[in-house]
């Protein structure tokens, strides 16, 4: 059965007898093999906690923790659902919203990254990397606004030979075809 509370945005289901054990000793391995680099395995063991308890409170903390394995493979979108999915069971868990903008940032979404990082660091004031990191992706994005507004086209423009209007005044070398184009002629 399943029963809901203000706090939460999706009703949460009751765990069964040995459930919660099951999933601290599953969030442990999981642990233990991101400690060693085994982030594919890791993100099986925390997919299993989430398998079993996928809306309470504690299972923030596996999405949390599987965001980061995704993260760790280059999963940018994949580690951005899991914290979308934490955080609309808990709007206030200050992790989640930096992970997610880790995933952001690798993905070059810089608005979101931004929003993100500042809701974090907002989340979890005595945050120093949050806010750093907060001021990094403004700094980024107008770095990368800049640079797409050098390349966003050419700076020179080309001009045509017909479009010069010569002086009467003028009374230096005139070409009259390509053909007279000589190196005395140049020099």
């Amino acid at each position: 059965s399943t029963w809901g509370t203000k706090k939460l945005s999706i009703p949460l289901q009751k765990m069964e007898a040995g459930d919660k054990e099951k999933t601290l000793k599953l969030k442990e391995e999981g642990n233990a093999l991101f400690k060693v680099g085994k982030f594919k395995e890791a993100e099986g063991k925390y997919s299993e906690c989430i398998a079993i308890d996928p809306t309470s409170e504690q299972s923030t903390i596996y999405y949390s923790n599987r965001a980061f394995a995704h993260l760790k493979q280059e999963n940018y979108q994949l580690a951005i659902n899991d914290c979308e999915a934490a955080i609309k069971i808990n709007p206030n868990f200050a992790k989640a919203y930096y992970r997610k903008a880790i995933g952001h940032c690798s993905l070059n979404h810089w608005k979101d990254a931004i929003k993100d990082f500042l809701k974090a660091s907002q989340l979890s004031p005595d945050d120093k990397d949050a806010k750093e990191k907060h001021e990094w992706a403004v700094k980024e994005k107008r770095y990368r606004d800049f640079g797409a507004t050098l390349d966003s086209g050419p700076s020179i423009e080309e001009i045509k030979e017909d479009s010069i209007i010569v002086e009467s005044t003028y009374s230096g070398p005139v070409l009259n075809d390509q053909k007279d184009i000589t190196v005395e002629w140049v020099v």
